[in-house]
């Protein structure tokens, strides 16, 4: 498979376990999982799985650049959060 960005050469392997690892993740916790892997060079798998049929969950993952970017601001939000409580 190939990057449509940058045309890198990613291994078929890997991403098939990226995939495999991703499934197994939302079996197991019973959850929508979005799994972000990245390789040096540019080499990356963003994958999501356990999408519920209908709900706010959903609708973000039909959007998957809406859904990183809102979980990427909830992830900072909390690390503001954690460094301003005394300690």
């Amino acid at each position: 498979m190939n990057d449509p960005l940058n045309q890198l050469p990613t291994d078929p392997e890997w991403l098939k376990a990226c995939e495999e690892i991703s499934q197994d993740a939302a079996k197991r916790l019973g959850c929508m999982v979005v799994m972000v892997a990245l390789q040096d060079g540019g080499k990356a798998f963003i994958g999501i799985e356990g999408v519920p049929e209908k709900g706010p969950l959903a609708d973000m993952a039909k959007d998957p650049p809406r859904l990183l970017i809102t979980a990427a601001q909830a992830a900072y939000a909390q690390d503001l959060i954690l460094k301003a409580k005394p300690q």
